[in-house]
């Protein structure tokens, strides 16, 4: 019953709801990252959803271009800059996401989406993730104040698709909020800071170059 309809009802209310209250605030952030990096104000990109669905997720824009004006190419931290860090650090580059959430390709509580470039060297057990839709956040962020690293996150990404209930959501918005106020609190996208899940998986040895080359070649595929 929750997860077949009240989950979505809560859902459409909610970020309708948040819509609403925070215009406001969007005109002001899309002034801001305006004056910072320029337009457009927002960033876009691809992500496995449900199924593996691809959709496209919606922030505010906290980066550099990846080259500078003369061609060079900018290291990560090189690319964010001041305002970006602090939109990042206060989770303010993220709420252009509720919009995800009412059109239905993010839920307000399920797994991260990552990357494309990730979902590729999923194993069959990690693949299971996919199997709901993904979320604004999750158990895994409501747990990695200090970060899990990959292994732990999918980990508690499992173990939310096997227990799916309106109290362990509630509880998760609640460890959400407190990790939001903590200052020693990880981004929620932890993707993009702790490099794409096959390169850790080549760096450790896990997989092969070949195998890595040819997950990355069939990834473009999905583009």
């Amino acid at each position: 019953m929750y997860v077949v309809f009240l989950k979505r009802l809560i859902d459409v209310v909610v970020s309708f709801s948040v819509i609403l209250l925070l215009l406001p605030l969007y005109a002001v952030l899309a002034l801001v990252v305006y004056f910072d990096l320029g337009a457009p104000v927002i960033f876009k990109q691809k992500r496995p959803g449900k199924d593996n669905k691809i959709f496209t997720i919606y922030k505010f824009r906290t980066m550099l271009p990846e080259c500078d004006k003369d061609g060079k190419k900018l290291s990560h931290s090189e690319r964010i800059t001041k305002t970006g860090r602090f939109l990042r650090r206060t989770y303010l580059d993220e709420i252009p996401e509720f919009f995800c959430v009412l059109c239905g390709t993010m839920t307000l509580i399920g797994p991260r989406p990552q990357l494309i470039e990730d979902m590729v060297f999923y194993s069959d057990e990690i693949m299971v993730r996919q199997s709901v839709t993904p979320g604004l956040t999750g158990l895994a962020q409501s747990k990695g104040k200090d970060g899990l690293g990959w292994d732990n996150k999918f980990k508690y990404d499992i173990q939310y698709t096997q227990n799916i209930t309106f109290i362990n959501d509630v509880k998760i918005i609640g460890n959400t909020l407190k990790m939001i106020f903590s200052k020693s609190a990880m981004p929620f996208d932890s993707s993009v800071d702790e490099g794409n899940y096959g390169d850790m998986l080549l760096r450790e040895g896990r997989i092969s170059k070949e195998d890595y080359d040819k997950a990355l070649k069939y990834a473009k595929a999905f583009y």
